[in-house]
């Protein structure tokens, strides 16, 4: 072997990479930390705020102008372009706000037990099932989000009734 085919040997002090390799283990030991419910929690609110974009460019003739809105900022855009009664979207967008909620816990790492917490939150905000799963919960928030930006009131008027007649 020649010393062209030698692997070059650095002489590195071991505080300088434990400097260079803290980034990877911090890596590491946020994936160790992880909630078992994250990947779900996070899938479904990725899901129902692509179901807000859809709502929201059918609602404004120019959605498309509405650029880098967050999540909240795009329910606000949905309650202020419906002609339902306010005090009904405030409840029907309680659930999403909840939804935010649990994925902002889960983005920074909250533990199990808050998370815990913030779905009995999420699942307090329907009146229909409190049990339900999160799935369920993110499909009846995206049914209201649709219901909020309908083709037609007649829609409005009969997701309005059953929300009523859950109640």
């Amino acid at each position: 072997m020649s010393e062209e085919d030698e692997p070059m040997k650095l002489n590195i002090p071991s505080e300088f990479l434990d400097e260079i390799f803290a980034p990877f283990q911090r890596v590491q030991d946020a994936l160790r930390g992880l909630d078992a419910r994250a990947a779900e929690i996070l899938a479904l609110h990725a899901a129902v705020e692509r179901e807000m974009d859809l709502a929201l460019a059918r609602s404004l003739p120019h959605a498309d102008r509405l650029r880098k809105l967050g999540f909240g900022q795009k329910l606000s855009v949905l309650a202020a372009a419906t002609n339902l009664d306010q005090s009904i979207v405030d409840r029907w967008l309680k659930p999403a706000i909840a939804l935010n909620e649990l994925r902002n816990a889960i983005a920074h790492g909250d533990g199990a037990a808050q998370i815990t917490k913030l779905i009995s939150k999420l699942r307090s905000t329907l009146t229909e099932d409190r049990d339900a799963s999160i799935v369920a919960c993110a499909n009846t928030i995206c049914g209201r989000i649709h219901g909020l930006s309908g083709p037609s009131t007649s829609l409005q008027r009969a997701l309005l009734k059953q929300s009523q007649d859950a109640d």
